[in-house]
């Protein structure tokens, strides 16, 4: 089981992922944790994702 490991920023999603598209940068842990939670949805096949 793969294991992912990022520094964590509070913050509104939604204004990440505008940054992110506007501005090629952001808040990249809350997105991959959607991305990874859309693709898999039951969080015991997904990978690990520890953020401090």
């Amino acid at each position: 089981m793969p294991h992912i490991y990022f520094h964590w920023a509070g913050g509104n999603p939604m204004l990440a992922m505008l940054r992110c598209l506007v501005f090629g940068g952001g808040d990249v842990p809350s997105l991959t944790r959607e991305g990874l939670r859309k693709a898999e949805p039951d969080l015991e096949r997904g990978p690990h994702v520890h953020v401090g």
